[in-house]
């Protein structure tokens, strides 16, 4: 969920900036929400480490620590997987219309 708003962001960007400056700018921009978000929901799964119930307590830890994994993956690999994928073609650039010949 993570990555999908970092990279929704990042298509939002000013396309006056240069793709380096749009991954800082995103990476700046979204990381305190990231951060804040994951351990918030972090903290409300560790509830259910106080269940007398171990499913539960077994749930509330996997589920608190894919949060906090999957904020850190996303701050840290999205930038890095940005930088190394060449920029894709818009569609305006790939699509380029084509000459209709002229019928008689």
């Amino acid at each position: 969920d993570y990555s999908i708003h970092f990279i929704s962001y990042f298509r939002r960007c000013s396309n006056n900036q240069t793709y380096l400056e749009k991954i800082k700018t995103v990476t700046g921009k979204l990381a305190m929400p990231i951060i804040v978000n994951s351990a918030c929901l972090s903290l409300g799964f560790m509830v259910l480490l106080l269940s007398d119930f171990g499913s539960l307590r077994n749930l509330g830890s996997v589920i608190s620590l894919s949060m906090i994994i999957c904020a850190v993956i996303t701050l840290i690999l999205m930038p890095v997987m940005l930088t190394l994928i060449p920029k894709a073609p818009s569609i305006s650039e790939k699509v380029k219309p084509s000459p209709i010949p002229a019928t008689n």
